[in-house]
């Protein structure tokens, strides 16, 4: 069966693992908090094993003349590709080091030219040579990181949408009563309301504090994306009221936070079936809908959590 918001999931989960409305210890945001981690740890390296788009974004840097670090956005879970691009909008992708080039170039670490190799450590991109000019950029695809599951009152649904054709302006997004969760915020992520529930923005910055009870955000147009719709959803940074991936994927999320619970309870024995529920539904998924789509080599990546 198909689920869409956390609420759904989290009631599903519970009948699946006969487990009370009123859990104990284990409140609704306990389960969110299993739900994410399950999804990151196991479906979050199935996706980008076995279907390479997805969960793909671009963020493009200019080059600052005789910099050779850059420092992208902190959401990336995994790089897909690093390339250069051209002010005349040519692209071409350049290699990551293997440690003994890297050693090799320590002997000419500030060497300026059109960059053909990079390192990536702490979220820091190196390029070598070291672009000696401004006018290009450094291009980024990577698979960002999942939103952290939340209840859908922890959120707000747009009704309106105001924009400004000055790009430099603001947009303003006509919103039901702001929750307390966005009580004093500063920056929200904006969620796709329909499958496969993207990431349509993520630390974008309101005009002014937000207070809970408010009815409108705003927040300037060139940050945005053209494709935003009523209907999606202004978040908490980091959270959203759906799960973030292919809606068939969503059941292995709870059917795996249900044997977490279970579990923690000394049934093993339901803990084991509903795991074993999870894996066959993910093995049947990766044969059918998550089969690799990528042309070329896929990278394959091995999460012990899952055969």
């Amino acid at each position: 069966m198909s689920l869409f918001d956390c609420d759904e999931l989290l009631a599903k989960l519970k009948l699946r693992g006969m487990i009370p409305v009123a859990a104990g210890s284990w409140t609704d945001a306990r389960f969110f908090e299993a739900m994410s981690d399950e999804a990151e740890d196991i479906h979050l390296p199935l996706l980008i094993n076995a279907r390479g788009e997805y969960l793909v974004k671009t963020q493009d840097i200019p080059f600052v003349a005789n910099q050779a670090s850059y420092r992208p956005n902190s959401r990336i879970a995994s790089i897909r590709q690093i390339s250069i691009l051209r002010a005349d909008g040519t692209e071409y992708p350049i290699d990551e080091l293997t440690p003994p080039q890297k050693t090799a170039l320590t002997l000419s670490p500030t060497r300026v030219g059109q960059p053909t190799f990079y390192t990536h450590e702490n979220n820091v991109i190196t390029l070598w040579p070291v672009p000696g000019a401004a006018g290009d950029s450094l291009r980024v695809r990577y698979h960002h990181q999942m939103s952290r599951m939340a209840a859908a009152a922890d959120s707000t649904i747009i009704s309106a949408i105001t924009p400004d054709p000055d790009p430099t302006k603001l947009t303003a997004f006509t919103v039901g009563a702001l929750p307390s969760t966005l009580n004093g915020a500063t920056q929200v992520d904006i969620v796709r309301a329909v499958p496969n529930f993207d990431l349509m923005g993520f630390d974008l910055t309101t005009s002014a504090t937000l207070t809970t009870g408010g009815s409108t955000v705003s927040i300037l147009t060139s940050s945005l994306p053209a494709d935003i719709a009523i209907g999606d959803r202004i978040c908490p940074v980091r959270t959203t009221p759906f799960p973030m991936m292919p809606k068939e994927l969503h059941l292995c999320a709870g059917l795996r936070a249900a044997a977490a619970a279970v579990g923690s309870k000394g049934d093993a024995v339901r803990q084991q079936a509903l795991l074993q529920e999870a894996q066959a539904k993910e093995a049947s998924l990766l044969r059918g809908i998550l089969a690799p789509r990528s042309k070329g080599n896929t990278i394959r990546l091995v999460n012990r959590r899952w055969r």
